[in-house]
This record gives C-alpha cells, sequence and structure tokens, in this order.
C-alpha cells in the first residue's frame, strides 16, 4: 500500500520513475543508520534542505557498511542542491548525484493508472495556490452582483457596438447579437466567409477615446466559436491608431478543440511586459494558420488586468480559505469597473442566473485563480478519470486525496479545478469501485463530479462544486457515501442529481445546496434508500429537494428557503421522511396530483408538530381540541379527486396478536361536516394480512359532526402482525380530527 503524488500544473505523466514523493533524488555512499520518514536532510555545501516522505529505496549496498546507494523521496525542498554534494539526516549522511527532481504525475488519467497503482494506494493531489485580497466589495442577499470598493481591472471593449470589417478580409457579416451574451445586450458575432485567409486583418473597432493600459499586463474575456479553433488561427490586437493597424500589443487566442460553448480567456501580451499607454483601438485578425470557413466567432467583454489580478477566469468569494458552511467561491460573469457580476455556468446569458445567498455586508472579498484542466475535443476524453479502484475492506479503498502542500506534505488546503466551460467532465468515476477522494473543487464543468455504474465510493470531503451544470450527478451508483459536502450553488442543474437506480448512498453533511436553476438535490429514475444527516438549501429554482417517483429516502433535518416552486420539496410518487425541519417557504411540499400517493413525511416541522403531505391530503399532528386527550391528528382533504377509488390510507397502530383470540380497536373520529358523500371516513383493517382474515373489516364514522367512537372486531388465526388504518375520502376543504385509540384482544 504505496502513497503517490500528483501536480496537476507542474507534475509530468511521463516520469520514468515511480513518484513516491514530490521530488526523487539519486544518492551514492550512504553511510550510518538509515533515515526514515520525515527525516530532514541537509546540504553541506547548499545548505538547503529536504524531508523524506518515506525511507530511502536502496538498489546496492548497506547504510551500516556506508555503501548505501539507490533513491530517495522527498517533500519540503527549500532550495536547489549542488550536484554531489554531502547531505546530513539525523543519524546518516549521503551523497546526492542529482539536483532532486520534481516527479509528481500531471494527469489522473495517464498518471494514477490501473498499471502503475495498486488495491489499497492513494494518491495525493498539490494544492491550489492561496487566495488574495482585492479590498473590500459590497455582497446583497439576493444581488447577482459584488461590487468593489475600487476597480481591479479596466474596460477596454464591452460589444456593445458593432465593429468594422476590414474589406480585403475574410468577416462577411458583424452582428452585434443579442441571442447570447455574457455582458450587456449584445455580443460581438463576427461569421467568416467561405474562403479564409491567414495574417489579416479581419475587424476593428475605434474606442470611444484613448486608453492608458500601461498599467496592466495581461487582457481577458470571453469567446464563443461555431467551429473549433486551432492554434495560431486568431490574433487580438490593440492598436496606437483608429483603425486597428498599428499594432501595440498583440494577443494570441488559445486552441480551443470543442465549439458552441462559451470560455473565459486571460493572455498575456505576446512580447510580455506592460500593455500599451496609447490605445485607440482594437482588432481581429487571422493568424498563421486559416481559420476555418463559413463559421462564427464570439466575443465579449474585453477587459484589461493584470498578471496576478483579477479577470474572468478568477474565482471570488468573501473567505479566504478553502470554503466552508459559511461561503464558498464564485466564477465570474463578467466585470465592468467596480461590478462583478456573478456567473451560473459558462453558458448563462448576462440576465439570465441567481444571485448569491448569504449576509449583505461590506466586506474584506478575495479572489483566486484555478488549476485549469486540458481543453478536450470530446467530452468521453476527460483528462480527470479516475483509471483505478480498490476492493472491499477499509484498508482496500484506493484514495485520491487534494489539498496537499508539497513543502510540508499535509493535506491543509484544497485543490480547485476549473474546465473554463461546460463541455468536460469534472473527476470522472465511471466502473471504478472502492474508491475514496476528498478536498477538491470543480468549477466551470458539464459534471463537476460524476460518478457512473460503480459501488462503495466514498466522497469524504468537497468545499466546492458551483457553476458546472451539474454539481455532483450519481448515476446507477449503489452504496455511496458522502461525509462534507459545501456549496453546491449556482450550477445549471441540481446541485445533487441522483439518476437511474441509484440506491443506499449515505450522505453526512450538505451545507450551502444555493441558487441552482433546476433544484437543490433532484431524483428521478428509481433511486431508493439514500438518506441524509444534514441539508441546507437556500434560493433555488423549483424546489430544495425534488424527488420523483422514489421512495425510502430519509433526511434527517433540513434547512431551506427561497424555493421559487412554492413549496421546500416536491414529490410525485413514493414515501420519503424529513426527520426535522426549518422550512421557511409558503409550503413545506408540493405532492404532484397524479393520486399515486406520494407522501412526504415530516417528523418535526419546526414547532415540534409533525405532518404527513400527500397528493389531495395534509395531515398534521395537533394538542387535542374535539374533546381527546394529548395529541390528536387533523386530517384535511385539499382536492375533489380524493374519492373513494382514491381513499387515502393511514395507519393508525400496527398491533401483535395471538392466534383465535377476538382482537377489538376503537378509535374517535370528529368529520367537519355531517353531511353524507362531503366526506366519508373509516376505521379499517385490510384483509389478507393474516389468517383468519380474509377480507376488509371496516366501520363508518356516522354522518355528524359529534366525536363518535368507532369500532371494528376480527379474529385471527395465526399469530403475527397486523396494521390498523384510517380510511378517508371526500371533497376539498373537508377535514377529520383522530384521536385516542384502544386496543383490546379476548382472554
Amino acid at each position: 500500500m504505496s502513497t503517490y503524488y500528483l501536480d496537476y500544473v507542474s507534475g509530468s505523466d511521463s516520469y520514468t520513475e515511480t513518484p513516491l514523493g514530490w521530488w526523487s533524488c539519486t544518492f551514492d555512499t550512504g553511510d550510518g543508520t538509515e533515515p526514515i520518514a520525515a527525516e530532514e536532510g541537509t546540504g553541506g555545501t547548499s545548505s538547503e534542505t529536504i524531508s523524506l516522505t518515506i525511507a530511502p529505496d536502496n538498489d546496492s549496498g548497506t547504510w551500516v557498511g556506508g555503501d548505501a546507494t539507490g533513491t530517495m523521496y522527498f517533500y519540503g525542498k527549500s532550495g536547489d542542491f549542488t550536484i554531489n554534494e554531502t547531505v546530513t539526516f539525523d543519524s546518516s549522511t549521503c551523497r546526492f548525484t542529482s539536483d532532486p527532481a520534481y516527479c509528481a504525475w500531471r494527469t489522473f488519467t495517464a498518471g494514477p493508472t490501473a498499471a502503475r497503482i495498486a488495491i489499497g494506494d492513494t494518491t495525493c493531489i498539490a494544492k491550489s495556490n492561496a487566495a488574495a485580497s482585492i479590498g473590500n466589495g459590497t455582497w446583497t442577499d439576493g444581488s447577482k452582483y459584488v461590487v468593489l470598493a475600487s476597480a481591479q481591472t479596466l474596460d477596454v471593449e464591452m460589444c456593445e457596438g458593432v465593429w468594422t470589417a476590414d474589406g480585403s478580409g475574410d468577416i462577411s457579416a458583424i452582428t452585434a447579437y443579442a441571442g447570447d451574451r455574457k455582458e450587456g445586450s449584445y455580443s460581438m458575432q463576427f461569421q467568416c466567409d467561405s474562403v479564409t485567409q491567414t495574417s489579416i486583418r479581419q475587424a476593428y473597432k475605434s474606442l470611444p477615446s484613448q486608453v492608458d493600459l500601461s498599467s496592466y499586463q495581461k487582457i481577458s474575456f470571453w469567446i464563443k466559436d461555431s467551429g473549433a479553433i486551432s492554434e495560431d488561427n486568431w490574433l487580438i490586437k490593440l492598436c496606437s491608431d483608429e483603425n486597428g493597424v498599428t499594432a501595440v500589443d498583440e494577443f494570441e487566442i488559445p486552441a480551443i478543440p470543442f465549439y458552441n460553448k462559451w470560455v473565459p480567456i486571460t493572455l498575456a501580451r505576446k512580447a510580455g511586459g506592460n500593455l500599451g499607454s496609447t490605445i485607440n483601438s482594437i482588432a481581429l485578425y487571422s493568424g498563421t494558420a486559416a481559420p476555418l470557413a463559413s463559421k462564427y466567432v464570439y466575443l465579449d467583454c474585453i477587459i484589461a488586468c493584470t498578471t496576478d489580478g483579477l479577470n474572468l477566469q478568477s474565482l471570488i468569494s468573501k473567505n479566504s480559505n478553502d470554503g466552508d458552511e459559511n461561503e464558498g467561491w464564485s466564477t465570474i460573469k463578467n466585470i465592468s469597473g467596480v461590478n462583478i457580476h456573478l456567473d451560473n455556468h459558462a453558458e448563462c446569458e448576462d440576465d439570465e442566473g441567481v444571485g448569491y445567498s448569504g449576509t449583505t455586508e461590506l466586506v474584506t472579498t478575495y479572489k483566486r485563480e484555478t488549476i485549469k484542466t486540458d481543453f478536450v475535443e470530446d467530452e468521453a476524453d476527460t483528462t480527470m478519470n479516475i483509471e483505478e479502484g480498490g476492493a472491499s475492506g477499509t484498508v482496500n479503498m484506493v484514495h485520491y486525496l487534494g489539498g496537499y502542500d508539497p513543502a510540508t506534505n499535509l493535506q491543509d488546503g484544497d485543490t480547485h479545478f476549473d474546465g473554463l466551460s461546460t463541455h468536460d467532465y469534472g473527476l470522472k468515476i465511471y466502473t471504478q469501485n472502492y474508491v475514496t477522494i476528498s478536498n477538491m473543487s470543480f468549477y466551470r464543468y458539464l459534471y463537476g463530479l460524476h460518478i457512473q455504474n460503480s459501488h462503495d465510493v466514498t466522497i469524504d470531503t468537497l468545499r466546492n462544486l458551483c457553476n458546472n451544470y451539474y454539481g455532483i450527478y450519481f448515476n446507477n451508483s449503489v452504496n455511496c457515501k458522502i461525509n462534507n459536502a459545501y456549496n453546491l450553488n449556482r450550477n445549471n442543474y441540481p446541485g445533487i442529481r441522483f439518476y437511474n437506480n441509484t440506491c443506499n448512498t449515505q450522505i453526512g453533511n450538505i451545507y450551502n445546496i444555493n441558487n441552482n436553476i433546476q433544484g437543490g438535490i433532484s431524483y428521478s429514475t428509481t433511486n431508493s434508500n439514500n438518506k441524509f444527516d444534514y441539508i441546507k438549501a437556500i434560493g433555488n429554482v423549483g424546489y430544495g429537494i425534488n424527488f420523483n417517483g422514489e421512495s425510502g429516502n430519509i433526511i434527517k433535518e433540513l434547512i431551506t428557503s427561497g424555493s421559487t416552486g412554492n413549496a421546500a420539496v416536491y414529490s410525485k410518487g413514493g414515501y420519503n421522511y424529513i426527520q426535522s425541519s426549518s422550512i421557511a417557504e409558503t409550503s413545506e411540499a408540493n405532492i404532484g396530483a397524479d393520486y399515486a400517493d406520494a407522501r412526504i413525511y415530516i417528523d418535526n416541522i419546526g414547532d415540534g408538530t409533525s405532518k404527513i403531505i400527500s397528493d389531495g391530503i395534509n395531515v398534521i399532528t395537533q394538542t387535542a381540541t374535539a374533546g381527546g386527550t394529548g395529541i390528536e391528528w387533523k386530517l384535511s382533504i385539499t382536492s375533489n379527486n380524493r374519492l373513494e377509488e382514491n381513499s387515502f390510507l393511514l395507519n393508525v397502530a400496527r398491533i401483535a396478536v395471538l392466534a383465535d383470540k377476538l382482537v377489538t380497536v376503537k378509535m374517535y373520529f370528529k368529520k367537519s361536516n355531517g353531511t353524507v358523500d362531503n366526506i366519508n371516513a373509516y376505521l379499517l383493517c385490510e384483509g389478507g394480512q393474516i389468517l383468519g382474515v380474509a377480507s376488509d373489516v371496516e366501520s363508518e364514522a356516522p354522518d355528524d359532526t359529534n366525536r363518535n367512537q368507532v369500532t371494528i372486531s376480527f379474529t385471527p388465526t395465526a399469530i403475527g402482525v397486523i396494521d390498523i388504518k384510517c380510511k378517508l375520502f371526500g371533497s376539498t376543504g373537508m377535514n377529520l380530527i383522530i384521536d385516542d385509540i384502544t386496543i383490546t384482544q379476548a382472554d
């Protein structure tokens, strides 16, 4: 059971040695007591330090004999060692025959492959860089905007007015396009003709006034194409003249192998250094490779930014940490001056999406940069695919753990992955079982975390799954587990989706599953027996929880507010359970009106009372009002379609009985209306539950508004357990109170 290392930014999948540390180095003349994990070595010449991840891998010789040779694996390299210098450990010395080389793998797909790792192994993944303050910002509950105290960027071209085509170029039409834009009312649509040329001005735009960009080093913008972009297809140039001819700054648009997806791009000028101080126009040029003919290219929201400053690829948060139960991180839709527009997903247009949910306040605001995963042509070609699973038993799980610091080898942060579009998957676990993942965050993917045809997958801690199409997507996966998931916010579809027979998932705490476009948590196609300890769902479009024909799902504690579907929970078929709730919506649940007898059971709706919500019937506990004692149940009919063929059956008792002994059950019924057929209520023992009771035994409550004791009797011929029910049907607005049940069995 080994531990391996992965760094998506600086690692290499082609590294030939097994990366049992962040760095590796060959050594000889090992002398003394063999060093162990965590021992620090100090260079005798360089004075640099480095710490071992594991004991040395000896090829020959012995430490006691003073001639050990082999390979060492390290963390915490402070600087460069000199070749052939002596390095001293606690009780030993050796000679490094090379400077320790960084040896972590780079990708999940080509690094920790099935050929390289085995059951029980762990892959530690380098964490993202720390967040940085961008000064104060005003965050407003319900708003899509964060307003900074001072601007971090400068508007260059917001693409609200039409550009001019170069008559000798390939652009046959330029449109201020209202149908698809990331900022304002328009994006700029450029249509290529049927024969494209290289290295030519295609279109330009004179700026309203000259701008000085000498304090900035980069530009950031949104781009979308109807055909894949190859390297060297397109350039953006900032020019000193008004016609896009005299270039001061050039930016080469990278290859984008997919199409019809918005992508935020941030580019440094080709020559490096600061941007020009006298910029009067912006131009789009073809590069040294001809663009695709007869295709569209869209640009929007072109801004200038600094090397380490805020840009359209950045994340923004109130938190300086990686995200917690109070605040998470969000992607950015557009920036104009001090106004930062929060995004929902990369395809979300300027006037679409949902805003921030949280405390309204002026507070220090932070930005951070993500790890950008490689663009892929096909969604199935993700570079974030788990290639090896484990086996049954805790020690046999395979672990993929983000958030590690190569300097300390401690898991003290998060690894923030960003797809920059909704084209690719985030982390994909497909047909791999007994896998544990933790401390990773995913932004701007088609699926943030996709688990399909797998079982026994454990999600330990995930802090942000934001601004994807789906946050977490389970498909035909059973016996999975989530311990803690934070901030599944502003996804285009539900924050968590259970699909296609995903069952027996054990979920601990879901903190902040907020502002998702199609609900917080959604079920479809026979997903049952999933259990949640805690869910906090705020401001979701639709419902906080959406059950669709599922049954046996349990939520121990649910907190919701602001769901736009006029209820916290939707259910269509199946019995599902909420043990405790704090629900601020107009109603707790909306039941699909197909009379499939869907039910939401809520043990505690916040004031100590319990409730059952079904299609056409609501049931609530309350302090006795009809002459009984303690607590009574009130059953209210909410639809005229609750006819006899759609009778509502409520279990009121489950009793153990003996054979050949008369059982008598009595219960008080009080109708709200005495007119026959307006409301019909029965005490019922359904037939077929036990030998001796082949047919239904029922007794109807009288047609009056009195409190009446209703009695049924029967004699089973076998020992067993049976259910006693209340049966109700009638007209909307009618209600029934039941209480004080008495059960006796003859001696």
